[in-house]
């Protein structure tokens, strides 16, 4: 192994390292703000029936991820099987990093001789499509929240602003991802600047997306988007209903958009441990919630979301399991189908 391989796994461990550390300081600085005693009392209020419901729509939110990468790749492999791949993406983004679960969903397209810019290109498309749903749920709750919201408006207007900046440079850069791809190139050619050669193949492969392709999925993109984020928004509010917690399903709503909106930049760790409690808190802290509720709902949130997600990974073997079952049925049948002939 050369030194430069060395020295990027280096500076890759310290980077995850780093956000790490961050990410257990600030969902300790959360734990501070409550006491023991009201987190056990408010799993002791807890709703079993709402925890069911609510594990019900997380799984149901899953699927329907599964739905929309299916669909976008053009239904080119088994739905069961991409159902497992979105299981391992979702899991591992959840549990470790954002990026880990976009590498491993990469990964298996590439495992099943996919083109790499199917898996590329559904990522890209699902991101844009969160993109733009996100951006009008925030912008319309904060319309609805607003005299709620106080000092948080200072920051929320020129972050919507920046949001419609982002669609607007995204969808310009997908419609004229051709010409991008090439001035990119004249650039660093210009520069004396060399492109990774990851950046550069993830490069080729947008610009390769197929323009057909691009309006053929586009209904069902934002459709599924629609559908996705409308499930993690009613997550939120089934757990709140479950622990009693005081959130109407509007501030639901900017909560889950807020922070889905950061969850799209790939440098959360543990499921956004920290980085996405503290937005939160804040924004509860706005809605007029008890600081130590707030918090005290938080942590049970994230113990309820990990183990959630953990149980989600059991799928994999018993999918295996089921897959050898079919396999040796089926088998048994043609058998018993040749003693018959006989």
């Amino acid at each position: 192994m050369n030194s430069v391989s060395l020295q990027s796994r280096f500076r890759s461990w310290f980077w995850t390292a780093l956000q790490v550390a961050l990410g257990i300081a600030l969902i300790g600085f959360v734990f501070s703000q409550t006491t023991i005693e009201q987190i056990v009392l408010t799993f002791q209020r807890a709703s079993f029936p709402w925890l069911l419901f609510s594990a019900f729509v997380f799984y149901l939110q899953v699927w329907a991820l599964a739905r929309r990468y299916w669909i976008l790749i053009g239904k080119r492999l088994p739905f069961l099987y991409l159902l497992r791949a979105t299981v391992v993406q979702t899991a591992l983004g959840n549990t470790f990093a954002t990026s880990a679960g976009a590498a491993s969903y990469i990964a298996i397209m590439r495992s099943q001789k996919l083109r790499l810019s199917f898996g590329i290109g559904s990522l890209i498309l699902a991101r844009f499509g969160d993109l733009v749903i996100l951006t009008l749920v925030v912008s319309l709750s904060t319309a609805f929240l607003w005299n709620d919201l106080g000092d948080l408006r200072i920051l929320l207007l020129p972050f919507i602003a920046l949001l419609f900046a982002c669609i607007l440079t995204a969808g310009l850069a997908i419609l004229f991802r051709v010409t991008l791809r090439k001035q990119i190139a004249v650039l660093a050619q210009k520069l004396k600047f060399g492109i990774p050669e990851r950046a550069s193949s993830a490069l080729d492969q947008f610009a390769s997306l197929d323009d057909a392709r691009l309006r053929q999925v586009a209904a069902a993109m934002f459709s599924y988007s629609v559908l996705c984020n409308t499930l993690s928004i009613l997550f939120l509010w089934c757990l709140a209903r479950a622990f009693n917690f005081p959130v109407n399903l509007v501030g639901a709503a900017l909560a889950v958009s807020g922070t889905q909106l950061l969850g799209l930049v790939p440098i959360h760790v543990l499921g956004g441990l920290g980085t996405i409690d503290i937005p939160l808190l804040v924004i509860f802290g706005q809605l007029h919630i008890d600081l130590a509720e707030s918090a005290a709902f938080l942590l049970s949130f994230r113990l309820v979301f990990y183990v959630l997600n953990l149980f989600m990974l059991s799928y994999i073997p018993l999918a295996s399991l089921w897959q050898k079952f079919r396999v040796v049925r089926m088998n048994n049948g043609k058998n018993n189908g040749t003693l018959h002939d006989m």
